[in-house]
Protein backbone atom coordinates (compact mmCIF):
# COMPACT_ATOMS: atom_id res chain seq x y z
CA UNK A 1 0.00 0.00 0.00
CA UNK A 2 1.33 3.43 -0.94
CA UNK A 3 2.08 5.76 1.96
CA UNK A 4 0.31 9.09 1.53
CA UNK A 5 1.34 12.28 3.24
CA UNK A 6 -1.44 13.42 5.63
CA UNK A 7 -1.23 16.92 4.16
CA UNK A 8 -2.31 15.46 0.77
CA UNK A 9 -5.83 15.06 2.17
CA UNK A 10 -6.64 18.62 1.11
CA UNK A 11 -5.89 20.83 -1.84
CA UNK A 12 -6.05 24.29 -0.29
CA UNK A 13 -7.24 27.35 -2.14
CA UNK A 14 -6.11 30.87 -1.25
CA UNK A 15 -8.48 32.51 1.22
CA UNK A 16 -10.49 29.35 1.80
CA UNK A 17 -11.73 28.08 5.15
CA UNK A 18 -10.20 24.63 5.72
CA UNK A 19 -11.05 22.30 8.60
CA UNK A 20 -9.06 19.09 9.02
CA UNK A 21 -9.95 16.19 11.27
CA UNK A 22 -7.44 13.45 12.08
CA UNK A 23 -7.19 10.76 14.75
CA UNK A 24 -4.99 11.61 17.71
CA UNK A 25 -2.30 8.92 17.48
CA UNK A 26 -0.36 9.99 20.54
CA UNK A 27 1.53 6.71 21.16
CA UNK A 28 4.87 6.24 19.47
CA UNK A 29 5.87 2.74 18.39
CA UNK A 30 8.05 2.29 21.48
CA UNK A 31 5.26 3.48 23.79
CA UNK A 32 2.84 1.12 22.05
CA UNK A 33 5.21 -1.80 22.66
CA UNK A 34 5.56 -0.79 26.32
CA UNK A 35 1.79 -0.56 26.75
CA UNK A 36 1.26 -3.94 25.08
CA UNK A 37 3.86 -5.77 27.17
CA UNK A 38 2.80 -4.08 30.42
CA UNK A 39 -0.69 -5.53 29.84
CA UNK A 40 0.31 -8.89 28.32
CA UNK A 41 3.13 -9.88 30.71
CA UNK A 42 1.07 -9.89 33.96
CA UNK A 43 -1.74 -11.72 32.18
CA UNK A 44 0.61 -14.43 30.93
CA UNK A 45 2.40 -14.63 34.29
CA UNK A 46 -0.88 -15.14 36.15
CA UNK A 47 -1.97 -17.74 33.58
CA UNK A 48 1.32 -19.59 34.00
CA UNK A 49 0.90 -19.59 37.78
CA UNK A 50 -2.59 -21.05 37.45
CA UNK A 51 -1.32 -23.62 34.93
CA UNK A 52 1.34 -24.78 37.40
CA UNK A 53 -1.42 -25.14 40.01
CA UNK A 54 -3.30 -27.46 37.65
CA UNK A 55 -5.70 -25.07 35.96
CA UNK A 56 -4.05 -25.37 32.54
CA UNK A 57 -7.16 -24.32 30.58
CA UNK A 58 -6.53 -20.69 31.54
CA UNK A 59 -3.55 -20.65 29.16
CA UNK A 60 -5.98 -20.76 26.23
CA UNK A 61 -7.89 -17.74 27.45
CA UNK A 62 -4.74 -15.78 28.29
CA UNK A 63 -3.39 -16.49 24.81
CA UNK A 64 -6.68 -15.40 23.25
CA UNK A 65 -6.71 -12.21 25.30
CA UNK A 66 -3.11 -11.39 24.34
CA UNK A 67 -3.85 -12.08 20.67
CA UNK A 68 -6.89 -9.79 20.65
CA UNK A 69 -4.85 -7.06 22.35
CA UNK A 70 -2.13 -7.38 19.68
CA UNK A 71 -4.77 -7.24 16.94
CA UNK A 72 -6.32 -4.10 18.48
CA UNK A 73 -2.99 -2.27 18.58
CA UNK A 74 -2.27 -3.28 14.97
CA UNK A 75 -5.73 -2.11 13.84
CA UNK A 76 -5.23 1.26 15.53
CA UNK A 77 -1.79 1.67 13.95
CA UNK A 78 -3.27 0.90 10.52
CA UNK A 79 -5.77 3.75 10.79
CA UNK A 80 -3.39 6.52 11.81
CA UNK A 81 -3.36 8.04 8.29
CA UNK A 82 -7.14 8.51 8.14
CA UNK A 83 -8.33 12.07 7.71
CA UNK A 84 -11.26 14.24 6.70
CA UNK A 85 -11.21 17.79 5.46
CA UNK A 86 -13.85 20.38 4.76
CA UNK A 87 -12.92 23.29 2.50
CA UNK A 88 -15.20 26.27 1.90
CA UNK A 89 -13.97 28.51 -0.91
CA UNK A 90 -16.39 31.03 -2.39
CA UNK A 91 -19.58 29.17 -3.25
CA UNK A 92 -17.93 25.72 -3.27
CA UNK A 93 -17.85 23.24 -0.41
CA UNK A 94 -15.40 20.38 -0.81
CA UNK A 95 -15.42 17.35 1.48
CA UNK A 96 -12.48 14.96 1.18
CA UNK A 97 -11.78 11.85 3.25
CA UNK A 98 -9.42 8.92 3.52
CA UNK A 99 -10.30 5.85 5.57
CA UNK A 100 -7.98 2.89 5.27
CA UNK A 101 -7.62 2.14 1.57
CA UNK A 102 -10.75 4.06 0.59
CA UNK A 103 -10.76 7.71 -0.19
CA UNK A 104 -13.25 10.08 -1.70
CA UNK A 105 -14.10 13.62 -2.61
CA UNK A 106 -17.42 15.42 -2.86
CA UNK A 107 -17.79 18.90 -4.26
CA UNK A 108 -21.01 20.72 -3.45
CA UNK A 109 -22.55 24.09 -4.20
CA UNK A 110 -22.75 26.31 -1.12
CA UNK A 111 -26.19 27.54 -2.12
Amino acid sequence: MKQVDPEDCVGEAAGAFVFRSRPNCSLTSAQEQLAFWSLAAPCCAAAAAFAVAGFWIILLFAGLQTGVLAWAFKALRGREDDCESLTIAGDRVVLEWRSGRRQGRRELNRQ
